[in-house]
C-alpha cells in the first residue's frame, strides 16, 4: 500500500504542495487477513495473511519553495486507509487544501480514486464545484505534452522519483521508529 497506492498519491501531492521537511508517522494493519477475490468480484473462500499495514497516517513539514528559507512551516496531515467497502455516497478519496484565502476540495466515491492520474475526482473551490479537464486522455496526455516540451515541460522526472522514494522510507522509518524523521538530513529526531 506505501509503496504503489500512497506512492501514487504522493506523487500528486509533492506536485502541488513541494517537498517535506519532515515526517512523523503511525501505521497499523487493522484487517490482518484478506478475503480473495474471483474475477466475477466474489469470494472464493481462501483468505491470506496481510503482513503491511493497511492504515498509515502522517504529519508533516513542507519545505519551502524560497532558498532563503529551509521551510515553510506550512503542516500537511495525511491518513489512508484500505479495507473499506465502496458504498454509495462514501468517499474514497478526499484531498483538502486550506489556506489564508480559501479551500480546495478534491473528492471521489470510487475504490480507485487515490489514483489521481486516472481517475477524474471532483474539483471545489470555497465550495463551488469547479469544471476541469477529464478523461485519462487528459491527465496522461497533458503528462505526455509536457515531456515533448523538453526543458520547458512541467513533468516528473528522476530527481522526482528519488525524492519521492525518499519520502516513502521516511515514512515507512517513521512509522518503524516512532520518530519524526528530518528528509534534508535522512536522520531521526528525538
Amino acid at each position: 500500500m506505501l509503496d504503489i497506492a500512497i506512492g501514487h498519491q504522493l506523487g500528486a501531492i509533492t506536485h502541488v504542495v513541494g517537498d517535506f521537511q519532515s515526517v512523523s508517522a503511525t501505521s497499523t494493519i487493522r484487517y490482518p487477513t484478506s478475503a480473495i477475490v474471483g474475477l466475477d468480484g466474489k469470494p472464493t473462500g481462501e483468505t491470506v495473511t496481510n503482513k503491511v499495514p493497511d492504515h498509515i497516517a502522517f504529519s508533516g513539514i513542507l519545505s519551502s519553495r524560497d532558498p532563503r528559507s529551509p521551510t515553510s512551516g506550512a503542516l500537511i496531515n495525511v491518513v489512508w486507509r484500505a479495507g473499506y467497502k465502496s458504498t454509495p455516497g462514501r468517499q474514497q478519496f478526499i484531498w483538502e487544501i486550506d489556506g489564508e484565502e480559501g479551500s480546495i476540495r478534491i473528492t471521489e466515491e470510487t475504490v480507485a480514486a487515490g489514483f489521481v492520474h486516472v481517475k477524474d475526482p471532483k474539483v471545489y473551490l470555497n465550495g463551488e464545484l469547479v469544471e476541469v479537464e477529464t478523461g485519462l486522455h487528459g491527465n496522461i496526455g497533458s503528462a505526455w505534452s509536457e515531456f515533448a516540451k523538453g526543458a520547458e515541460g512541467v513533468y516528473p522526472t528522476i530527481e522526482d522519483a528519488v525524492k519521492l522514494r525518499r519520502l516513502l522510507d521516511a515514512i515507512q522509518l517513521s512509522a518503524d521508529t516512532g520518530k519524526r524523521v528530518d528528509l534534508s538530513t535522512s536522520v531521526l529526531k528525538a
